[in-house]
């Protein structure tokens, strides 16, 4: 007869054993496998490679030194997993899908043990992580590969050398006019490989859709009362139609429905500027998340009758998330590759990336460099396509952020919002040297998705 006491027992028992931890042995048996031990040395900064026993067909040649790396087994091989303390911090090891969790282990200093273990039978073919659950030690993250999974393809030659839009490329402004002038602004859709991440991230190639090749695409600059004519050109290798529609536009659509252009086709769009602000334009042909998500956003200023006031630099950075197959800690174990879109997490809004301008902690290794009692102008947009940013710079207030409009700022902001399909401009003096951070801080999309930038302001 079913006992729900006896249920609630062997809850109990199983939540204590993994939160007392102790070495927790897979109760399952191996018929045929080969018996295989690696061995790690535990570091805040991820697990590194000491050896591999009983490996007989000899594929970790360079297993020694590499951090976080893939173990590769067959199924059925009985697998034992051991970890030395590597540093001055406490750390375990766990696979949830195997049930098993070490010892916490740290350096001599400490009551804790130098050196634990688990140990399974690899009897379920898949890729599994192995992780530190010490909170804070989320660098601390590999891969189980049991059997043939499938893997990242090679990395792909690159049609543009950077997809990052330069930061200080923020087109011209109106200075000071006063008289409403017609522009023509040409905007070609193309589909190009470029790096996602580079070097010191192992080299991740990326299929990106995109306005004149950079993310977001190029900054646009009218004033109030201008007439505005947009010509779209989508060239004949293209695989979609693209299009455009542009948030500052009073009209349905944006433009977007005469601004469909299929491939070796341009359109044309006219427009008034009747509206001040900063506002973003994007993609709107199907599947519109998809587009955005790949590149294809930025952001048009309609400033007022004589221009923006006069400050030392202007900078323009765009936020958006990348659907993508595999993490960049996953192409990093791999040790780069070509990553491809992933349309089913676009629809279950669960990036694999979120950046700056395009690329993987970009604004990071290519940083912004200023200097000491600076003022500076920030147009930020996001295109989303789905989740809001929490835009911080660590260690500065933002002065002033004028929210989609030129008048009317929020004073000494720590944090702002900026949702889905919106932008912004800031006004701030940096006037203290140091290094600032750009972040976003629903902060688990800056430190394991790739949205970190690096302000340096210099003497």
């Amino acid at each position: 007869m079913f006992d729900p006491k006896m249920l609630g027992i062997m809850v109990v028992v199983a939540l204590l054993a993994g939160m007392l931890g102790g070495v927790i042995v897979s109760n399952r048996s191996a018929d045929d496998g080969n018996a295989i031990t690696f061995t790690l040395s535990a570091k805040i900064d991820g697990f590194e490679g000491i050896s591999v026993e009983g490996n007989e067909e000899g594929t970790y040649e360079d297993f020694e030194g590499k951090v976080n790396p893939n173990l590769e087994v067959d199924p059925r091989d009985t697998v034992k997993i051991v970890i030395v303390s590597g540093d001055e911090y406490s750390h375990d090891i766990k696979i949830d899908e195997y049930y098993v969790q070490s010892e916490l282990v740290s350096s001599e200093d400490s009551d804790l043990e130098e050196e634990s273990s688990i140990e399974f039978v690899a009897d379920i073919q898949g890729e599994f992580s192995y992780y530190c659950t010490v909170p804070g030690h989320t660098k601390m993250m590999g891969k189980v590969i049991v059997g043939e999974v499938e893997k990242p393809g090679p990395a792909l030659d690159v049609d543009v050398s950077n997809i990052m839009v330069d930061w200080d490329v923020t087109g011209t402004g109106v200075g000071s006019r006063t008289t409403p002038i017609t522009h023509h602004i040409w905007l070609n859709t193309t589909e190009v490989v470029a790096e996602l991440a580079s070097p010191p991230y192992a080299p991740t190639t990326f299929v990106y859709w995109t306005y004149n090749n950079t993310v977001p695409g190029p900054l646009l600059r009218v004033m109030l009362g201008d007439n505005v004519t947009i010509h779209l050109y989508n060239p004949a290798e293209s695989t979609q139609q693209h299009s455009l529609d542009l948030h500052a536009v009073t009209g349905p659509g944006g433009g977007a429905g005469i601004l469909r252009s299929e491939p070796g086709e341009t359109t044309t769009f006219t427009f008034e500027a009747i509206h001040e602000g900063t506002f973003v334009y994007h993609c709107a042909s199907e599947h519109i998340p998809s587009h955005i998500s790949k590149g294809m956003y930025g952001a048009i200023v309609v400033e007022p009758v004589g221009g923006l006031p006069t400050v030392d630099v202007e900078i323009y950075l765009g936020q958006n998330e990348i659907y993508a197959h595999y993490s960049q800690a996953d192409m990093n174990a791999y040790g780069g590759g070509h990553n491809t879109f992933d349309g089913a997490a676009v629809q279950h809004e669960d990036p694999t990336y979120v950046v700056f301008n395009g690329k993987y902690n970009g604004l990071a290794v290519d940083t912004i460099n200023l200097t000491e009692g600076m003022s500076a102008r920030i147009f930020f947009t996001v295109g989303g396509p789905n989740i809001a940013s929490n835009f911080h710079l660590i260690g500065e207030v933002w002065d002033r952020v004028y929210y989609e409009t030129n008048a009317n700022p929020m004073l000494d902001a720590e944090t702002v919002i900026v949702a889905p399909g919106s932008a912004l401009m800031i006004e701030m003096d940096f006037e203290l040297r140091g290094m600032y951070i750009l972040v976003d801080h629903a902060l688990s999309r800056t430190f394991d998705k790739g949205c970190l930038g690096i302000i340096f302001v210099n003497p």
